[in-house]
C-alpha cells in the first residue's frame, strides 16, 4: 500500500510541475460542446454513439436512427473523413445487427457493429484499406451527457498511441475509457474529479488533467517503477 501511494503522489508531482505547462490554447471548433442525442431514445439502442480508434488513429460517429430513420456513420482516419452507410435495420426489440461501408484510398470500409435494444455496442474486426488491426472504443451518448474523443499519444519508457473517451458533468466529474497501442493493446479507464484523471488497467496508473480542448498526464508501470513516463491528447470529436 505504502508503495501504491508513493507512486501515486510521484506521478501528481510530475503532471503538475511538467504537463500543465504543456497544455496548449488548441481549441476543437468542430466539436460541439452539448449532447446530439435525441432524448426520447436515451434508454434504448437508437440515438448517437461516438468513438475513438486505433490503427492508426481516428474517431467515429455513428447516428443510430437519431431522428428515427437514419443509419449512418462518419468515421475520421488519419485526418481523412469519410461517410459510411449503414447496411442493416434497427429494431425496438433486438437493436441492430449489421455493418457501415464506405470508400476509401481505392477500397471498401467494412465496418461489423451490433447495438443491442438498450444500447449496448459491439465493434466486430473491420476492413479499412491501409490500416490493419484497427480496433475501436465506442459509447452511446445520452441527452443529458456528451460523450468527447481525444486523439493523443504516449512516450517515455514505451511510446505509442493514446486515444480516449471522456464523459463529465458541469462540475468536471465523470469517467474516462482509453486504448493504448505500443508493441501490445491495452484498455484503460477511470474517474474525473474536479477535470482531475486516475485510473489505469492492471499494471499501470495513470493520472491526468483536461483543459479546454486539451488533456495531458503521466503514466506508470507499478511494478516497475522505472517505466514510466507522460502523455497528451486533442480532442477531435
Amino acid at each position: 500500500m505504502t508503495k501504491r501511494l508513493s507512486l501515486i503522489a510521484l506521478l501528481f508531482i510530475s503532471l503538475f510541475s511538467g504537463c500543465k505547462d504543456d497544455m496548449s490554447a488548441y481549441e476543437c471548433d468542430a466539436c460541439t460542446n452539448n449532447p446530439e442525442a435525441n432524448p426520447a431514445y436515451d434508454n434504448t439502442g437508437q440515438g448517437i454513439y461516438k468513438g475513438v480508434l486505433i490503427g492508426s488513429s481516428g474517431n467515429i460517429k455513428v447516428n443510430m436512427a437519431n431522428d428515427g430513420t437514419t443509419i449512418s456513420a462518419v468515421i475520421v482516419i488519419d485526418g481523412a473523413s469519410v461517410t459510411l452507410t449503414g447496411n442493416g435495420t434497427y429494431s425496438t426489440s433486438s437493436g441492430f445487427q449489421g455493418s457501415f461501408t464506405g470508400s476509401f484510398n481505392g477500397g471498401t470500409i467494412i465496418i461489423p457493429f451490433s447495438v443491442s435494444n438498450i444500447g449496448v455496442v459491439s465493434v466486430g474486426s473491420p476492413t479499412i484499406p491501409g490500416h490493419s488491426n484497427v480496433i475501436f472504443s465506442v459509447l452511446k451518448e445520452r441527452s443529458t451527457q456528451l460523450v468527447e474523443a481525444y486523439e493523443g499519444t504516449f512516450r517515455g519508457a514505451d511510446s505509442g498511441t493514446f486515444n480516449m473517451l471522456i464523459l463529465r458533468d458541469n462540475q468536471g466529474n465523470g469517467v474516462w475509457y482509453a486504448i493504448a497501442r505500443s508493441d501490445a493493446d491495452f484498455y484503460l479507464q477511470g474517474d474525473i474529479m474536479s477535470n482531475d484523471l486516475t485510473g489505469g488497467g492492471g499494471e499501470l496508473l495513470v493520472t491526468g488533467e483536461i483543459g479546454g480542448d486539451n488533456v495531458s498526464g503521466a503514466w506508470q508501470n507499478t511494478s516497475v517503477e522505472a517505466v514510466s513516463g507522460t502523455w497528451k491528447g486533442k480532442r477531435t470529436l
